[in-house]
């Protein structure tokens, strides 16, 4: 398989998580992330988890929500990384650009 065809493999299993743990949530952030960066929600997570971390913090405030959401994108990327939940959602709220490139290198090396 090539990386544009397991990269997007790995986007839909994102999507598919998401929004069979929260319905509701990721159509919510969709129009919120569209809107702000003209790019869905996950690729804002692979490419800018900054800027989607920011769209998430100005939506709901608290940084617990924030990282309860966080948690819910980046659950099925854990085991792709090699790395703990809480190190990837502690680099999602903490260090977005080295998380950028976990996900990065990761995604570069998955099968």
């Amino acid at each position: 398989m090539d990386s544009t065809a397991n990269i997007g493999r790995i986007k839909r299993k994102i999507g598919d998580y998401v929004s069979r743990a929260s319905p509701g949530l990721l159509n919510i952030l969709e129009l919120y992330c569209r809107g702000d960066s003209g790019l869905d929600c996950v690729t804002l997570l692979l490419e800018e988890p900054g800027k989607l971390k920011d769209i998430i913090m100005r939506i709901y405030v608290s940084p617990e929500t924030v990282r309860f959401v966080a948690r819910l994108f980046l659950n099925p990327l854990a085991e792709v990384c090699g790395l703990g939940i809480e190190e990837l959602i502690r680099l999602f709220m903490e260090r977005p650009t080295k998380l950028r490139e976990v996900l990065q290198q990761a995604l570069t090396h998955a099968t």
